[in-house]
């Protein structure tokens, strides 16, 4: 499951001792007691998604709030397909963009707690348009917020970013140590801090924000200029296209798996700690692992299943403008004061989203391709190779098969296509709807991949 993390009595993958309910195991079972409406801005995002699904599947109602400027409707409709119908009837969707401020008072209604993802992230997105960067990260933000204030919303937790660090050479950081910002990203991130820090002042608003640092999990498309690095790396090594590196390779991030963002989300947002209100947090590990390091994890991991990485290299170019040469969190403050205990390390994220999430990769390549290119599954085929079955079997079978519907510009509409793991090879058959039951719930640990800063 996306963000529910495993019992007390399971298998830590944090080597925490057995027995010992974190607060995020205490807080899934108070949810599940006394359930809250909760708006997602965003919600059809990387991170949106991801909250959206888990809030889902602990029973509460869920707003989502997107205009789909970045983010997917498939999203929302795979989230559909691994929650409950009667989770499902919990959810809202408003198509809807936070530059009105009348969208945003009419998703906030009757809401208890937002989690606001919405924004346009990407540092060089942010230095080629500043100005739009401004207008959705600065105006929308404040659109968001005012409308919470007006609904007398009990708390607005909110994305930040590490960006904000910029120039400070000191690690790890520290929330309350910066540096002078980098991009106009990292200035758009650090005017939220500001306009939540006056709002709670002025007006009694119960603010939280989250500084992310490069966050990886599923439902990030690949594709495009300002895709992050580890799924466009993944597809790029899965297609024997070149991985280019920027710089020298020895840039270095701390890279945090999706779940562990989810859950600081929702403990921020319920957290009973007085001092931990009206605070920032960093989102991460305490971890740095550098491009060449990656680089090397993710082909470790592919190679079983790819044999044309056994001489695959880097392509190494120069170093891109905006970006910080070193980032590592600081996470004591956020483990002190809300209870944050990370799930997943940056080499559990991987084995989990390489190996447990072959088939998933393989086939949103396949639709990738599908959508660029005229190729039929036969031609696909030729570019892509799908990993084996790993030999665990979820009760779904969503180990052995994949089931998605063609393009229909390709196939003919209401034509269901399968796409099967064999002996790492990828075929298809035109069939009847045969397809898992909706119903059934994927594997604990089908992960996949992401990152939102690029």
């Amino acid at each position: 499951m996306p963000a529910l993390c495993r019992m007390a009595n399971s298998d830590r993958q944090t080597g925490e001792v057995k027995g010992e309910m974190t607060a995020y195991e205490k807080l899934q079972f108070e949810l599940k007691a006394k359930p809250k409406t909760w708006l997602v801005t965003g919600g059809a995002g990387f991170i949106g998604s991801n909250l959206v699904e888990t809030l889902l599947q602990l029973g509460q109602k869920v707003v989502a709030l997107d205009n789909f400027a970045t983010s997917k409707k498939r999203n929302l409709e795979e989230v559909k397909k691994l929650v409950a119908p009667s989770q499902w009837r919990r959810f809202q969707f408003i198509e809807g963009d936070i530059g009105d401020l009348k969208v945003c008072q009419r998703a906030c209604r009757r809401v208890n707690l937002v989690l606001h993802q919405a924004a346009l992230g990407s540092v060089p997105r942010s230095i080629e348009d500043p100005l739009t960067a401004n207008e959705n990260n600065v105006t929308g933000f404040l659109n968001a917020l005012v409308a919470a204030r007006d609904n007398e919303v009990k708390r607005y937790v909110y994305a930040s970013s590490s960006a904000i660090y910029g120039d400070a050479p000191e690690l790890p950081k520290k929330e309350d140590r910066i540096g002078r910002p980098l991009s106009p990203y990292a200035v758009t991130k650090y005017v939220n801090e500001l306009y939540a820090n006056v709002f709670a002042r002025c007006y009694g608003v119960e603010t939280i924000g989250l500084r992310y640092f490069n966050v990886f999990g599923p439902r990030q498309d690949p594709d495009g200029p300002y895709a992050a690095v580890i799924p466009k790396w993944i597809a790029a090594m899965m297609k024997n296209d070149p991985v280019q590196i920027n710089g020298d390779g020895e840039t270095s991030r701390d890279f945090c798996y999706v779940d562990n963002a989810v859950q600081m989300n929702l403990l921020a947002a319920t957290t009973t700690n007085s001092k931990a209100v009206n605070q920032v947090y960093n989102v991460a590990l305490d971890e740095r692992t550098s491009l060449n390091e990656l680089f090397a994890m993710l082909r470790e991991r592919l190679l079983p299943h790819y044999p044309h990485l056994n001489r695959y290299k880097p392509v190494y170019r120069g170093f891109r403008a905006g970006d910080v040469r070193h980032s590592q969190a600081d996470i004591g403050k956020g483990r002190r004061l809300v209870g944050y205990a990370p799930t997943h390390r940056v080499e559990q994220g991987l084995d989990i989203l390489v190996s447990e999430g072959a088939g998933f990769i393989g086939c949103n390549l396949v639709r990738y391709l599908l959508r660029r290119t005229s190729h039929s599954v036969v031609k696909v085929h030729e570019q892509l190779r799908c990993a084996p079955v790993s030999g665990k079997t979820d009760p779904g079978g969503h180990s052995e098969r994949v089931a998605r519907r063609a393009d229909p510009a390709v196939y003919g509409r209401g034509e269901n296509v399968w796409l099967r793991r064999g002996k790492n090879r990828l075929w298809e058959s035109q069939a009847p709807d045969r397809r898992p039951d909706k119903q059934r719930a994927p594997p604990d640990n089908r992960r996949y991949a992401s990152s939102p800063e690029g």
